[in-house]
């Protein structure tokens, strides 16, 4: 589970944000020294002289969160223990760059980086040093963009809008104890009874109600990684931002959703790098990996402009003989499977759906509904939170056994019409263009949001990307095109 956790949700009496004043080369002397140590502390500014901060850097002190027993939870109803944050609050410095509204898949475009994260045991809080970059030429050496609307706000006397991105295992009802792993599983009014045999309305439902003996309803969240920390503006685009507005209208309304939510409003995943340092299965990283590079082509603007898509038309892409796969489940079709990969000949839309047991009077239908949900899949599935575990659970996965002779026979004389090898979709471009077939309708990945689509609907597009995923992860050469080829496929207009 992810969530967004803003210094604003605790009141700590002062602004949250404010330029470190220093002199030229990065000191912090005299009266600067001074006043950083009456904000932060002597501990805090002693460090901070510690460090290196260039004239093409803006420093920033950041007062980023309070702790459950100096401050209380925090408004949306997040709250992290004294000795939690003492324990995380360093994954910070591990993990986390400055960035724009959690764009934080690509480390390249960051504003800054964070230089320093403290707890400040007096004060009871956790605050940060960042160094923001001040000029192009600082973005250039650094690495990512010019900070110039953050050192704009700040130097103007306001106080900067930022909020902090982690991923918690789960978190845990601080009433009955209740562990969740999504909002799906906070618990509800009738099951939420404290030890006391207190009713105390449930997460789900009533975070922050404050109870008759004065308790606080609230989640804790244990063992916090901490990966982003980013300045937030008023979004200019409802469209770009929806989800952010439509969380933003239902706090305006007085409903409490907690940073569990505000996460999945933005799309909030991990960097791939924090996700991998805890996945000791070689298989599920390789499949990640691939997850994220297919995500970053989804938002590529050529998608659409590319003749590669006359080689995966779905309209000629159909296997009229599914047999020798056998059930769904079985051994036999993940080996089957496995042989199909090895010649790179990967199911359509259509033929997934026979897989899965759709009756062929039901195909067209349901292809056309699944189909206008494959646009941005990825992108998706990356933002679902639990993807690591769907990897997991694919059971349309290619077996690592070798598939029977008759099967790698059959795979083999598949591989003219629908392999994704480079010279069979060299073959096929060519003999569309000849026989001047019209190249296929793509949506542009500006497109990509489904719309409108039940739950099912979006279900079985997720399943059909979870088995791109398994295939992909199966080819051994050329994956690049072989990726592209899989991008292409699910932005043709069926």
């Amino acid at each position: 589970m992810e969530k967004v956790i803003s210094p604003t949700d605790w009141d700590f009496g002062e602004r949250t944000t404010s330029i470190v004043k220093m002199a030229s080369g990065g000191r912090l002397l005299g009266s600067d020294y001074k006043v950083l140590v009456k904000r932060a502390g002597e501990e805090f500014a002693s460090k901070v002289r510690d460090i290196d901060i260039n004239d093409d850097q803006v420093p920033v002190h950041v007062i980023a969160m309070g702790s459950t027993e100096g401050y209380n939870a925090n408004r949306n109803g997040d709250g992290f223990k004294e000795a939690t944050l003492k324990q995380t609050h360093k994954t910070f410095e591990k993990n986390a760059h400055v960035f724009r509204h959690h764009k934080n898949k690509d480390p390249d475009k960051r504003y800054g980086q964070v230089k320093l994260s403290f707890y400040n045991e007096p004060m009871r809080r956790v605050e940060l040093l960042l160094a923001l970059n001040r000029t192009k030429s600082a973005a250039d050496k650094y690495g990512g963009f010019q900070a110039d609307k953050e050192q704009e706000l700040l130097e103007s006397g306001k106080d900067l809008g930022v909020s902090m991105a982690c991923k918690v295992a789960n978190d845990v009802c601080s009433s009955c104890g209740n562990t969740a792993r999504t909002r799906a599983e906070y618990c509800d009014e009738d099951d939420c009874i404290s030890k006391t045999g207190d009713r105390r309305g449930g997460c789900k439902h009533n975070l922050t109600k404050v109870c008759e003996d004065g308790h606080v309803l609230h989640v804790d969240n244990p063992n916090p990684l901490f990966f982003d920390i980013s300045s937030v503006f008023r979004p200019a685009d409802r469209i770009a931002y929806g989800g952010v507005v439509d969380y933003m209208s239902k706090a305006a309304s007085g409903e409490v959703l907690g940073g569990a939510a505000l996460a999945e409003a933005y799309g909030i995943s991990p960097p791939l790098t924090v996700l991998l340092d805890s996945i000791t299965d070689r298989r599920v990283a390789k499949q990640l990996k691939i997850a994220y590079q297919l995500a970053e082509l989804e938002d590529d603007e050529s998608i659409g402009d590319q003749d590669l898509s006359r080689a995966v038309d779905p309209k000629y892409r159909s296997i009229q003989d599914l047999r020798p796969l056998g059930a769904l489940g079985s051994t036999q079709m993940a080996e089957g499977l496995s042989a199909l990969a090895r010649q790179k000949v990967a199911l359509c839309l259509r033929d997934f759906l026979r897989l899965s047991g759709h009756e062929d009077e039901q195909i067209a239908s349901v292809t056309e509904k699944v189909a206008r949900a494959l646009p941005g899949v990825y992108n998706r599935l990356i933002s679902s939170g639990n993807l690591v575990e769907k990897i997991q659970a694919n059971p349309f996965t290619p077996s690592s056994n070798l598939a029977s002779a008759s099967q790698r026979a059959w795979a083999n004389k598949l591989a003219s019409d629908f392999s994704l090898d480079r010279a069979a979709v060299q073959q096929r471009i060519w003999r569309s263009a000849i026989n001047q077939i019209d190249r296929p309708t793509m949506l542009q990945p500006s497109e990509k949001r489904a719309h409108a689509l039940s739950d099912a609907e979006l279900a079985l597009a997720q399943s059909f990307a979870l088995y791109k995923l398994a295939f992909l992860s199966a080819v051994e050469t050329d994956l690049q095109l072989t990726q592209q080829l899989v991008i292409q496929e699910n932005y043709i207009i069926n």
